[in-house]
């Protein structure tokens, strides 16, 4: 019988909230829109290793969708995935590599961690990119609000230069909001909890809290936001 100490833990663990099951529903609508294999973009994707998750990885292969891993470092180039995937990696710098791509190229653009690691005019470029080049939906994940974190030892990319709020992707068409990792003065640099020494009462509480901030993204360290309509474009400004 599983410990109710634990309760929280286990369904924050295994209810839909976290960024995969968010994405997975985000893709399944959309091919069953399209009812066709989609086209998909991540950006500073890393080693992408949470496409390697079930659901992700069986969705990909079901679907015969191609997923495009798009990252600054070459390093994540051998990076392995289960048999059956359409994987393809790109070597870039965002935001200025992105205008290579012609628009509505991708059905679905997603930015996990990224934008906040550039500077605040740089972050608006990124936006204009992905709206410009995803046809039907784009994704974003980040920390609400600017979060201190210096360059990790094996990564100068990972150093924090914006911050963004709900509320403002909110009015640039990111409308489609839900908070994840739990309340934000709860945690961190890196995500992580700033109890360095968690009893299971400090853990199940966290794991409430990241249950119930879910619904509340402006109270949560971080949050997803989704774009489903295309922000209009003129020919020319005259």
């Amino acid at each position: 019988m599983r410990n109710p100490l634990c309760i929280f833990r286990y369904l924050s663990e295994n209810l839909p909230i976290n960024f995969p099951d968010l994405i997975l529903k985000e893709l399944s609508r959309l091919q069953k829109d399209l009812s066709r294999p989609l086209k998909i973009l991540d950006l500073g994707a890393g080693p992408g290793r949470y496409w390697k998750e079930n659901k992700l990885a069986n969705f990909l292969i079901s679907t015969k969708s191609e997923l495009t891993l798009f990252d600054a470092s070459e390093e994540f180039e051998k990076e392995s995935f289960p048999y059956g995937m359409s994987v393809i990696r790109k070597l870039g710098l965002v935001p200025e590599d992105l205008k290579q791509i012609p628009e509505d190229n991708y059905d679905f653009v997603l930015a996990i961690d990224l934008i906040e690691h550039l500077p605040k005019s740089h972050g608006y470029s990124l936006l204009y990119e992905v709206d410009r080049i995803s046809k039907y939906s784009s994704a974003l994940l980040t920390p609400n609000g600017f979060v201190w974190q210096p360059p990790s030892l094996n990564n100068p990319y990972n150093a924090h230069l914006s911050g963004w709020l709900p509320t403002e992707l909110h009015k640039l068409g990111w409308k489609i909001q839900r908070g994840q990792t739990g309340l934000k003065p709860l945690y961190g640099p890196y995500g992580l909890a700033k109890y360095k020494k968690a009893n299971w009462l400090i853990l199940e509480t966290l794991a409430l809290f990241k249950i119930i901030s879910f619904r509340a993204p402006t109270l949560a360290f971080s949050f997803i936001a989704i774009n489903r309509r295309k922000n209009m474009r003129i020919e020319k400004h005259s």
